[in-house]
C-alpha cells in the first residue's frame, strides 16, 4: 500500500501596507481655491497579484481610494459704474469780480432806488457794465444767469420811440459771451425794446451749453434812456449772477462676489503587500503497510494431522522456514491461519490455543462456518476437514512456538504504532503580531527573519517522532 506523504512546515508571514492620507479636510483651501465644505473618501478593492519569490509567496493587494471634495469657490468680478452728479457752482459774480463800466452812474439815484447803477442817456449812447470771469469746472452742462432790472417811472407815460422825437420808452439788453482759449465760442443775447413798466423786475435765464467747450466768459448789462439827452435815467441793474451747472463724473468700481460650488474627484491607488513563507518541497511516495493488516505464512511439514481453515493473521513478514522439518514426509496440508488484528475481541493467545487444540484433536471434526464482524458482509466459509495421520507431539510443538513468536512480534508492533498516534505536537508561537498606527494589528513584518527559529523546532519534532 502506498501513501503520499509531505513534510509539514511552520508557516510564517509578514505584511505591510501603504497608508492613504486624506488630502483635504473641511475648512481647508480646496484645489480650486475655495473653502472645502465636505470630503468623502471611498475605498474599492481592485484585485491581487501573487508571485512566488523563492520560498515566499509575495501577494500584492491593490485598493483604489476615491476622494471627492466639495468646495465653495469665491467668484469675484468687478464692474465700473459711472455716477454723474450735477453740481451747481456758487454765483461767479461777486463783489470782487472783475468788471468794466461805460457811461454808468453808481448810487441808485435818478428815481430808481435799489439799483447798483443806472445807465446813460440818448446822447451818451447809453451805458453798460461788463463782468468777466473764468470757468474752472469741466463738463459744464448749463449756465443759469440773470439780473434785477430797474425802470424809471416815466416809461409808463412816454410814448414809443417810433411815435415821437422826444423822450420815449427805454431799452436794455443782457448778453453772455463764452470763450475757449481766447476764442469766441458762443454769444447769447436777450434784448428788450420800449419797456413800459416802472420799478424793478427779475430776469432769469438757463442756457444749455453741454455741447460747448469753453473756459472763459463775459456778462454785459446794457441800458439806454431813449429820447432824453441829459442825466442817467436809463435802466438800472442790481444783483447780477452767473451759475454754472457741471457734471461730477465718478467711476465707482463695484466688487461683485458670488460663490460657485465645485466638485473635485481625486483617485489614488494604494498597495498592500503580504509575504507568506511557502517553501517548495518534493512530495515523496512511501510504501506503508497498515499494521492492522499484517500477514505472515507458516509452512509446517508433518507426517499426518487434521486441518481446518480458520482466520489468517495479516502480518507483513517474510516467509518463515521452520528448521527440523525437512525429514518429515511431504504429505502434510499447509495450514493458513487468518485473523483480524483490528478486532479487539480476538486475542492472539486464544487463537494459538485454538490452533493447538485443533492439531492435537485426532477425532473427526464436523464442518464449522465462521464469520468475522466487519463493515462488509462475507460469505460463510465451510471448513473442510480431512482425516490425516496424527503428527508427533514434538513436531507441532515447534509449529506452535513459531506461531506464538510471530504473534508476540505483531502485538508489540501494534502497541508501538498506537503510542505513536497519540503523540501531540506542541503549538509554540514563534513571534507576536505588532500594532501599527491607527490601532490595526497585523503580522509581524520581521516574520521573514524569525522563521529561522521554526526550522530548529521543526528538526526537533522530526527527531522526536522516530524516538518511539
Amino acid at each position: 500500500m502506498k501513501i503520499m506523504c509531505s513534510l509539514l512546515f511552520l508557516a510564517s508571514s509578514y505584511s505591510y501596507s501603504e497608508d492613504y492620507t486624506q488630502q483635504y479636510q473641511v475648512g481647508d483651501t480646496g484645489p480650486n481655491g475655495g473653502v472645502v465644505t465636505s470630503v468623502d473618501v471611498v475605498s474599492d478593492f481592485i484585485g491581487e497579484e501573487v508571485v512566488q519569490e523563492g520560498d515566499f509567496l509575495e501577494i500584492t493587494y491593490t485598493y483604489e481610494y476615491t476622494e471627492t471634495v466639495i468646495e465653495e469657490v469665491e467668484d469675484v468680478r468687478f464692474s465700473t459704474t459711472t455716477i454723474i452728479t450735477p453740481v451747481r457752482t456758487p454765483n461767479l459774480i461777486t463783489d470782487d469780480s472783475f468788471y468794466t463800466d461805460t457811461n454808468t452812474n453808481l448810487g441808485g439815484n435818478y428815481g430808481m432806488s435799489g439799483a447798483d447803477f443806472t445807465t446813460g442817456n440818448q446822447q451818451m449812447g447809453g451805458g453798460s457794465r461788463v463782468y468777466e470771469g473764468s470757468f474752472e469746472e469741466e463738463d459744464i452742462q448749463s449756465i443759469d444767469y440773470g439780473v434785477t432790472v430797474y425802470s424809471h417811472g416815466s416809461n409808463t407815460v412816454v410814448p414809443e420811440c417810433g411815435n415821437t422825437t422826444s423822450d420815449c420808452r427805454d431799452d436794455f439788453r443782457i448778453t453772455v459771451s463764452l470763450f475757449h482759449e481766447e476764442q469766441l465760442v458762443d454769444t447769447i443775447t436777450h434784448e428788450y425794446i420800449g419797456i413800459n413798466w416802472s420799478g424793478s423786475r427779475d430776469y432769469s435765464f438757463t442756457e444749455d451749453v453741454s455741447s460747448l467747450t469753453f473756459d472763459y466768459g463775459k456778462m454785459e448789462l446794457y441800458g439806454i434812456d431813449r429820447g432824453y439827452y441829459g442825466g442817467y435815467y436809463g435802466p438800472g441793474f442790481s444783483d447780477p449772477y452767473v451759475i454754472a451747472t457741471y457734471n461730477v463724473v465718478e467711476e465707482v468700481v463695484n466688487r461683485i462676489v458670488s460663490y460657485t460650488t465645485m466638485q473635485t474627484v481625486n483617485t489614488t491607488d494604494v498597495y498592500v503587500y503580504d509575504s507568506v513563507y511557502n517553501p517548495q518541497v518534493e512530495v515523496t511516495s512511501v510504501d506503508v503497510q497498515p499494521l492492522t493488516e499484517t500477514t505472515f505464512e507458516v509452512t509446517v511439514e508433518v507426517e499426518s494431522f487434521e486441518t481446518q481453515i480458520v482466520e489468517v493473521f495479516e502480518v507483513e513478514f517474510e516467509s518463515i522456514e521452520l528448521e527440523g522439518f525437512d525429514e518429515i514426509e511431504p504429505d502434510v496440508e499447509i495450514v493458513e491461519v487468518e485473523t483480524d488484528m483490528a478486532d479487539p475481541e480476538v486475542e492472539p493467545e486464544a487463537v494459538a490455543e485454538n490452533v493447538s487444540e485443533t492439531v492435537e484433536d485426532t477425532q473427526e471434526v464436523e464442518p464449522v462456518a465462521e464469520s468475522t464482524e466487519s463493515d462488509e458482509t462475507e460469505e460463510p466459509v465451510e471448513e473442510v476437514v480431512e482425516e490425516k495421520p496424527r503428527a508427533k507431539a514434538s513436531q507441532y510443538s515447534v509449529v506452535m512456538d513459531s506461531i506464538k513468536v510471530a504473534l508476540m512480534v505483531q502485538n508489540a508492533t501494534n502497541q508501538a504504532f498506537t503510542a505513536y498516534r497519540t503523540e501531540t505536537i506542541p503549538d509554540v508561537p514563534f513571534y507576536s503580531p505588532v500594532q501599527i498606527d491607527g490601532g490595526e494589528v497585523v503580522d509581524n513584518p520581521y516574520g521573514r527573519w524569525m522563521t529561522g527559529a521554526s526550522e530548529v523546532l521543526w528538526d526537533d519534532m522530526v527527531d522526536l517522532q522516530w524516538q518511539k
